[in-house]
């Protein structure tokens, strides 16, 4: 199935794997400013020196379990990463996947609450990247072209928490979708 995204959101017009309902993009006051938004604020593109630098949505949650997916639209190095974070993260200077937040990197590498590792599960241009926050188990699961890749703890992790995406290298450009979802998971209702 296409990757497509709603950019007629405002009219209430829905398509598969579209932006959702209001407040479901990136949000601007939300982003670094070598960060630039697009597509309803769906997509992200990084300028400037290379440097970490991240942007998270405009919706949180804190309860139930909720998923989105980040499409990977161009990705010039490997130190980007997708993931959740906390209100406590900056745009300006990222966590990386600290106790409070997750990170995914294309390489395979994932760092969160319950500590870092080489997960073996690669991404890169042109993937879709499923995020699903489970907080009745305080699990974090990802998903690769809908593929489960890995699921960890977020045990001491208290939200409330944010879809975020940390593009690196300028030419870095990630695309948001909150619902509906490309890849749906059982159990998982779209972030929205």
């Amino acid at each position: 199935m296409p990757f497509r995204f709603n950019v007629r959101r405002s009219l209430g017009v829905g398509l598969i794997g579209g932006g959702g309902g209001a407040g479901s993009a990136w949000d601007p006051a939300a982003k670094a400013s070598t960060i630039s938004l697009s597509n309803a604020n769906n997509t992200a593109a990084r300028s400037g020196a290379a440097a970490y630098k991240s942007v998270k949505g405009s919706l949180s949650r804190n309860a139930g379990s909720f998923g989105f997916e980040i499409k990977v639209d161009t990705a010039p190095n490997g130190n980007n990463y997708v993931g959740i974070a906390s209100t406590l993260d900056s745009p300006e200077a990222s966590s990386g996947g600290d106790g409070q937040n997750t990170a995914y990197y294309p390489g395979g590498f994932y760092s969160g609450p319950s500590g870092q590792e080489d997960t073996g599960f690669t991404y890169g241009t042109g993937d879709v990247v499923g995020v699903f926050l489970n907080k009745t188990d305080n699990t974090v699961s990802y998903y690769v072209n809908g593929a489960l890749r890995f699921t960890r703890s977020i045990s001491g992790a208290t939200g409330p928490f944010f879809p975020t995406a940390c593009l690196y290298a300028s030419g870095s450009t990630v695309t948001l979708n909150t619902g509906p979802l490309v890849y749906p998971v059982s159990g998982f209702v779209a972030w929205g």
